[in-house]
């Protein structure tokens, strides 16, 4: 692949990511005003898996990691011998801001590579 179909698939990745946050934080407030939901919990994982996936794919290792620890812990919560978990849901919310937070600065400091010069 060439560098400039690179950077615009990474335009465009970038252009969708806050989309991708956005059900981040809508699964986490689900969680958080109606309490432990094994259906958002599950939502939350696949999206927190492919962001970890996808955004590590585009130079954006931070918000990888960020998303990478997020779904280690949905998926300890899901996997865990009792359900509901014991902890308050409203704990996944202020990890998905911290996942929104690593989002917006690591993309704040994005700058697409300068296109290579033909000659």
């Amino acid at each position: 692949m060439h560098l400039e179909e690179f950077e615009a698939l990474r335009r465009l990745y970038l252009s969708k990511l806050p989309e991708t946050i956005a059900a981040m934080r809508a699964a986490a407030a689900v969680l958080a005003t109606e309490g432990w939901e094994r259906s958002a919990l599950e939502s939350l994982r696949h999206l927190a898996h492919r962001l970890a996936g996808t955004s590590g794919l585009y130079r954006l290792p931070a918000l990888s990691r960020s998303a990478g620890y997020l779904e280690d812990i949905v998926k300890r919560l899901l996997t865990a011998p009792t359900w509901p978990p014991p902890s308050p849901p409203a704990e996944i919310e202020t990890l998905v801001k911290a996942v929104h937070r690593t989002a917006r600065n690591e993309t704040r400091q994005a700058r697409p590579s300068a296109p290579a010069s033909g000659g």
